[in-house]
């Protein structure tokens, strides 16, 4: 019984020097991306402009709600690659992976790093989804629904391409190699992402099982790509 209490009591304090650890790095993050600006303002302006100048196409109006929920993830995932693939070629480009290599676990750092990519996404995309509605004049039947299919779809896009973006980094931050690999692990959150923003239109039933399938889907992506990059964490 002493055995096994100084067994747990073992494992409780490593996952508390691991949820440690993930604190800092979160923080340092979001420190480093709040003091340049330069990856938020992009993402924002990108997302602010994109919008504006589909309404200005369309003429403020779009009728069919299909075509809204497919050009509203359209844009979603565009402004989505943006911070998700940043946080990681950041550290190639100002040589810094070394010394996250030398202090920090492999888990640790992607968590952290994924966990900041998908607060910017969601960022991106409660800032884009009023502007959407209001430039298009689009009446939303299910406004909880609506929101929680953007939330679980936006989550989602980031666990499914933060792997991508790490090997993009390692390959000197070719964002070709980013869009290749990371478009086919999206795809199937943009489909069902998709069929939510519809039901969430028209208010049709169905739309909270979408939901679900985007946050088991990033669930498992963001365990996989975890497993992943301890595989590269090293290689040079």
């Amino acid at each position: 019984m002493t055995a096994m209490n100084h067994c747990y009591a073992k494992r409780r304090s490593a996952l508390a020097d691991f949820l440690s650890t993930l604190k800092r790095l979160i923080i340092k993050e979001l420190r480093v991306e709040f003091r340049s600006r330069g990856m938020i303002g992009t993402a924002l302006s990108f997302t602010v402009s994109s919008v504006i100048m589909a309404g200005i196409g369309y003429g403020g109006f779009l009728k069919d709600i299909h075509t809204a929920a497919v050009l509203f993830w359209i844009i979603a995932l565009f402004s989505a690659m943006t911070p998700v693939s940043h946080l990681f070629i950041r550290e190639e480009e100002e040589g810094t992976i070394g010394v996250l290599r030398i202090r920090f676990r492999s888990d640790a750092v992607f968590l952290s790093k994924l966990i900041c990519g998908m607060l910017f996404v969601l960022l991106s995309l409660l800032v884009m989804a009023p502007l959407y509605v209001a430039f298009f004049n689009i009446y939303v039947a299910d406004a909880a629904l609506f929101v929680a299919v953007i939330l679980a779809g936006g989550s989602a896009a980031a666990c499914a391409s933060a792997f991508a973006g790490a090997l993009a980094s390692r390959a000197g931050g070719k964002s070709a190699l980013f869009a290749v690999l990371s478009i086919p692990a999206v795809l199937p959150v943009l489909i069902v992402s998709v069929s939510g923003t519809i039901r969430a239109l028209s208010g049709a039933a169905g739309g909270w099982g979408d939901a679900a399938f985007c946050l088991c889907y990033g669930a498992v992506m963001a365990a996989v790509s975890v497993w992943l990059y301890e595989k590269i964490w090293m290689e040079e």
